[in-house]
């Protein structure tokens, strides 16, 4: 029982420190540290359903947005649609298309709306007028298959993916961003993928 009370004791001490670490984060003077929150979202029913862990097996358009070297695995062209009503209305499409042997080109939209919201002041009274929160993120995305890297046994694939990102509340912002991925396939006994962005 003595042990239990300072692994308690301990435990509580550890996680108090956290509180206290995480309470400036909660603080006034932590606005606008964050941004674009709405990339975090993910797309795609499978995707999701796995719980976003598909670096690894990323394929057709979806790959766009979870891993660009997954769109390797692209035949000919591939296209995905998505609408999703969370806490603001999500909207996805992509589009993929192999260029040749080794070459694949991808564009994709995620689109957020909130929809409008009364304006109020400090005092919680509203000003008869509304704001509409949007995010937006366009990508441009490109995979190739790395050939020197391949043989009988294992595939290596690599994309990038350039992205023009834009975010409304009452004032407007925009960034740029770029992600790159690796995916390595092995043909083994027990065939297996290995990915990371």
């Amino acid at each position: 029982m003595r042990h239990f009370s300072k692994f308690a004791f301990a435990a509580l001490l550890a996680f108090s420190g956290q509180a206290a670490f995480a309470a400036p984060q909660f603080s006034s003077k932590a606005a606008g540290t964050t941004g674009s929150d709405f990339l975090n979202l993910g797309v795609g029913a499978r995707p999701l359903g796995m719980g976003g862990a598909f670096t690894a097996v990323a394929e057709g358009a979806e790959a766009a947005y979870w891993n660009p070297a997954g769109l390797a695995q692209v035949q000919r062209m591939s296209a995905t649609f998505m609408r999703a009503s969370y806490v603001e209305d999500i909207s996805y499409i992509a589009l993929a298309h192999r260029l040749n042997q080794s070459s694949v080109l991808a564009a994709s939209a995620l689109m957020t709306n909130i929809g409008d919201i009364k304006r109020t002041n400090e005092d919680g009274v509203w000003d008869n007028s509304y704001f509409s929160p949007k995010d937006a993120a366009y990508s441009l995305s490109y995979s190739y298959s790395v050939v020197d890297l391949s043989d009988k046994d294992h595939d290596v694939a690599i994309g990038i993916s350039g992205k023009y990102i834009s975010s409304k509340i009452v004032n407007s912002a925009t960034a740029y961003g770029l992600d790159v991925g690796v995916m390595s396939f092995h043909f083994t006994k027990i065939p297996y993928r290995l990915g990371f962005t």
